[in-house]
This record gives structure tokens, sequence and C-alpha cells, in this order.
């Protein structure tokens, strides 16, 4: 659903980060559905830049979780070299990406050592074959909440930020580990500040921090069919369980009005990927 400016323009225009196929960092890109009209649509003219042939063997419902995965993909190309070691590994949100990311790191690492850490038990259920470790917490600051996080305290080799909630983004300065890793993949939820303390424990830890956002599509290293061949190879591994809800076009209303209220934690709504189908 990206469409780099040099797609756009009609290659009249190229920005470095284009010339490199870093598209996803493209300084001028706009977006099918986000930055203009895409979402709910019967029917969407693309650019053919944008067609990707997806093998028909795979199911048409776990073709569309593909973009998503593509993105799992890409923060996993934020680690490698952490992978081959004996690291303990922190995942902060459990929801579709991370549920995903949590799948993937269990096939090239099946002895890893993975805390999940959610305010939701029920995606904490669905991420538990995948994961050492469960932990939930409620964000209610209560005594059980501020044991978890003490606990957590410089534990982790690698955290990963996946759950956009503002103050997770903080909380991971204090579970890593000094010469730890952190990446920063949730799109935060509300503006964040940083103390005087908290920055200086950055240097003092020598913390590396990565952000990633949406995913790569290079010829060499293609998110996109990196994620298409683990969805072609786990879909009979009941990886259809992440689509919680499936409606048709005439109510989507409906099912995101559910979810944005069970966000806002005024009701409980076990969800976890909504499948709207435009046709």
């Amino acid at each position: 659903p990206l469409i780099p400016q040099c797609i756009h323009d009609h290659k009249k225009n190229i920005c470095d980060n284009c010339k490199s196929e870093n598209y996803n960092l493209c300084n001028n890109y706009s977006f099918y559905g986000s930055r203009i009209d895409g979402s709910f649509c019967e029917v969407l003219d693309v650019y053919e830049w944008n067609i990707y042939k997806i093998n028909k063997k795979i199911d048409l419902n776990i073709c569309s979780l593909i973009e998503p995965t593509a993105v799992a993909f890409n923060i996993l190309d934020k680690f490698p070299n952490f992978l081959p070691k004996k690291n303990r590994f922190l995942l902060i949100g459990s929801g579709f990406i991370g549920q995903i990311l949590a799948r993937i790191l269990k096939r090239k690492k099946p002895k890893i050592n993975l805390t999940a850490l959610d305010r939701n038990s029920f995606k904490l259920k669905k991420i538990k074959k995948y994961s050492s470790d469960q932990l939930l917490f409620t964000n209610k600051n209560s005594r059980e909440d501020q044991y978890i996080l003490s606990s957590l305290n410089e534990k982790f080799d690698v955290v990963i930020e996946s759950s956009g909630n503002y103050k997770n983004f903080v909380s991971s300065l204090n579970f890593a580990k000094k010469n730890g890793l952190i990446i920063f993949s949730g799109n935060p939820n509300n503006d964040i500040e940083f103390s005087k303390n908290q920055i200086s424990s950055i240097l003092r830890k020598e913390l590396i921090i990565k952000g990633v956002w949406n995913s790569s599509f290079k010829k060499k290293m293609n998110n996109w069919k990196s994620a298409e061949n683990f969805l072609a190879n786990i879909q009979n591994g009941n990886l259809g369980q992440l689509i919680t809800h499936a409606v048709g076009l005439e109510n989507s209303a409906e099912l995101l009005n559910k979810i944005h209220i069970s966000k806002n934690r005024k009701t409980n709504l076990n969800y976890i990927k909504g499948l709207i189908k435009s046709f």
C-alpha cells in the first residue's frame, strides 16, 4: 500500500532513499488507506508497482496477513546478530505483529528465551506456545504492576516495544541490559517525554535504539517475499486463529467501533486481527 514519490511522480523525483530501494523511508511517500483513500473500497485503482503477485495455493484470508507480517520481518532484520546468542528477549505488546514476530522467532530459534508483556490475558494465551513467560500488566499502577516493572529492570538483551503505549517506550530503557538493543515498532498513542536521568541511562548503559517503519520492499531483501513464504509454510499451523473477527464491508463500522471501545478499556473484546471483506 506504500507509494514512494518516485512512483507517484513517475520517476521524475527520486530521493536518495528510493535510489537505495529504502522505499519505506521515502522523504515524501503516500499510502493507500492512510494518507489517501483506499480502505473500505470495493474497487481500487492502483499503480502497477503496488501489485504483488501471491501464491494462489495460499488461502486468501491468510494472504491478507502478508502486509503486517512483512512489518514483523522488518523488525527481525534489525537484530539478526542477536539471534545466535543466549540472549533474553522482551516483547511488549501481543497484538498481531507481536504474535507473528513471536512465531517467527520461535521457528528460527526454538529455544528462545522470550517474555511477553501485555495487558490482555486473551492475547497472552495466544502467545503462550511461542514464549517462555507471559506477564499480565494492567497499566493501573497497582502493587502488582509495580512489582512486575521492578522485576524486569535490566533483565533483557533485546526489548521490542510493539504496543504503541507511550509509557512503554520509557519503560523499555529500564528493561534493557547494558549494551542492550531496544526496538521501537509501535506507533505511539501519545506524546512521550524523557527525563534527564532517562537520557543519562541511555548513555551510561550504552543502549542501542532502533526504529522500525513499515516494511522493506527491496530486490535483495524483500520483507513481503519473506512474509509470503512464512505464511505459506505455517498456514496449516492454525494461523487463521489470529483472525478473531471477519465481517463484510457493510458491518465494518460496527466492528471498528467495538475495537475502539475495547482499546479504551471500556469493554472486553477478545480481538487480535479483524478481517473486512469488500467482495
